[in-house]
């Protein structure tokens, strides 16, 4: 059956008219873990939800050129305050951008950032963003305000996030406009124009070679879709995708792609990474032999039957 609402597929799952239910909004997760007649499973994390940075925008979304505004985004989001009030928990505080365990060891290579609030304020102080009156930041006569796009899968798979980010970046100085996509292809015209400033997705690794979404989202030698010409720095980035993709192992493939993180994530700082998430799966409790897989492209069902 095909319930695309999270809330819709929870209450048939809770009204019997399920077995399986995927994806079931996690407000409900409580409420199935205490049911005698329900049960809940967590597949390991395979997805991230995220934030890309336009580096490479024209006027008005041009902002995202200043490292200053970049580092005071990275490091003015309370991730895990966000794990806990919007994901209830459910969520992890990952910034390797794809599941860890796919880079293996090099995943370490990958730092992310701290929330630090008062470190935010101090980047943006130094490089000539000053509080107005309204508390929002002006430079040169213009205002720090940025545009959020969410839509991508959809908008519910993104509630609540950019709600958060737009307080926390408001606490920092910097004005925050929201402009929801409709549907997945509005989100795409959105990006194919470059109109805005951050976009905010929630994606999935699907692939167990680890250059599979480096090489779409931000390599520049590749010559097909919108995100490299928006989010791609090039450079290193560049060569160690390129290099990655000429690995002739899993290792040294995942090293090259670490080491491209690295510079994508810590150095150019274009990913704003909120957390790492797993699909969760609610189930009668006469339901076994599920095994919850990372990719939902790659769920196995051969193996789940009825008890009774």
């Amino acid at each position: 059956k095909f319930i695309p609402d999270a809330t819709s597929r929870t209450l048939a799952l809770q009204g019997g008219q399920l077995d399986l239910a995927v994806d079931v909004a996690r407000s409900a997760v409580a409420g199935l873990r205490s049911s005698s007649d329900l049960k809940v499973s967590t597949a390991p994390i395979g997805q991230y939800q995220a934030m890309y940075i336009n580096i490479h925008g024209t006027a008005p979304y041009d902002l995202g050129q200043d490292p200053a505004i970049r580092q005071a985004i990275e490091t003015g989001i309370d991730r895990k305050g966000y794990i806990t009030s919007v994901l209830a928990g459910l969520g992890q505080e990952v910034q390797t951008f794809m599941p860890p365990g796919i880079l293996g060891s090099s995943a370490s290579l990958i730092k992310g950032f701290d929330y630090d609030p008062t470190g935010a304020k101090a980047a943006l102080q130094n490089a000539g963003w000053t509080v107005g009156s309204d508390g929002i930041r002006t430079k040169g006569g213009r205002k720090l305000s940025l545009v959020l796009i969410t839509g991508f899968p959809d908008a519910a798979t993104n509630a609540g996030a950019p709600e958060f980010v737009q307080a926390q970046l408001k606490a920092i100085g910097i004005d925050l406009t929201i402009n929801t996509a409709a549907d997945s292809a509005a989100y795409s015209a959105y990006l194919a124009g470059g109109s805005g400033d951050l976009f905010l997705e929630t994606g999935n690794q699907n692939d167990g070679n680890s250059a599979f979404l480096p090489s779409i989202i931000f390599y520049r030698g590749q010559t097909f879709g919108n995100y490299p010409k928006f989010f791609g720095p090039g450079g290193a980035v560049d060569t160690d995708i390129a290099n990655a993709l000429a690995a002739t192992s899993d290792t040294e493939a995942a090293q090259d792609i670490a080491m491209a993180l690295h510079e994508w994530v810590d150095n150019d700082k274009v990913l704003v990474q909120l957390a790492g998430l797993s699909r969760i799966y609610g189930l009668r409790s006469n339901i076994a032999g599920f095994l919850p897989h990372a990719s939902n492209v790659n769920q196995n069902w051969t193996t789940v039957y009825r008890t009774k």
